[in-house]
């Protein structure tokens, strides 16, 4: 039986609304989007590890299923063309992409079918912490196939956003290994450590309409680099310079937004870099300033 459903985004606040009557369409879209696919989302959250159950509920949301099936062509692709997963029977036929996927591509994409298949051309897309295919970590005897490859961190995300159209670029410490992965890309994949992310971001000043770090905040070594709130707000302040003016940053929020002192914390994180938030839940939507 699948849960109730758990409403993980906070209402939009009246200076929020107040603001997206005179946004453009595109972000009052995104915004209205983001509320909608995130609400929905919870059900799927709330059941964790229950593949067919969240495949299922999925069904229900014609723009996710429909996503959720370009995303899983790409997975199988992906995952097919490494040697280690080749001559073994893996069910592909209910699987999931992340929520974090979904949240990203379900809320920019106002509507997306098999005839509309370029719902972002004209968006110039950044992913940071893409992944790469390559393998990441040796994992523990037993792991079944899927939970190798997802192991690797795949940089899935990229790689979707750039087959939905936008002009996406993804930054991952690894590359993507082509003895390891036969699969090519369609994305630009460049090579940046943790630490020099920053550095990157600044050369590359107002160049991309989204910046997603769904996939960042979670790296250890990302995390070791910047433990404190301080260190987080320089990190996004810099990344804020390769935003367009009123470009959008997807990020989870930096703490569990679990209590209302987290939700503070993470609101000053984002405020201090520079950043109005436009959508506050797990996932965060904010606008540069």
């Amino acid at each position: 039986m699948l849960v109730k459903s758990v409403q993980l985004g906070t209402p939009v606040s009246d200076k929020v609304r107040q603001y997206l009557k005179t946004a453009p369409k595109r972000t009052r879209t995104i915004v209205q989007e983001a509320q909608r696919v995130e609400a929905f989302l919870s059900n799927i959250m709330q059941l964790g590890g229950l593949q067919d159950d969240a495949w299922d509920f999925c069904q229900e949301y014609p723009k996710l299923r429909q996503l959720n099936s370009l995303g899983k062509q790409i997975v199988i692709r992906m995952f097919r063309s490494n040697s280690r997963f080749q001559g073994y029977k893996v069910d592909f036929e209910r699987h999931m992409l992340s929520p974090s996927v979904l949240f990203l591509a379900g809320s920019l994409c106002e509507q997306f079918d098999y005839t509309h298949t370029s719902p972002l051309f004209g968006l110039n897309a950044l992913d940071i912490g893409c992944g790469a295919l390559s393998e990441y970590a040796p994992l523990a005897k037993n792991t079944n196939l899927l939970s190798q490859f997802y192991g690797d961190r795949p940089p899935i995300s990229a790689e979707l956003l750039q087959m939905l159209g936008a002009k996406t670029t993804g930054l991952d410490p690894r590359t993507n290994c082509a003895t390891t992965y036969d699969y090519q890309v369609a994305y630009r994949h460049r090579v940046v450590e943790f630490d020099g992310i920053e550095r990157w971001v600044k050369d590359h000043v107002n160049q991309f309409d989204i910046v997603s770090c769904l996939n960042l905040l979670k790296r250890h070594s990302f995390i070791y680099a910047h433990s404190e709130p301080e260190q987080i707000v320089r990190f996004f302040a810099n990344v804020r310079r390769s935003l367009v003016a009123k470009g959008l940053l997807y990020s989870t929020a930096p703490l569990p937004p679990s209590s209302s002192e987290n939700r503070r914390t993470n609101r000053r994180i984002f405020q201090k870099a520079g950043f109005q938030i436009l959508h506050e839940g797990y996932y965060l939507i904010a606008e540069r300033m």
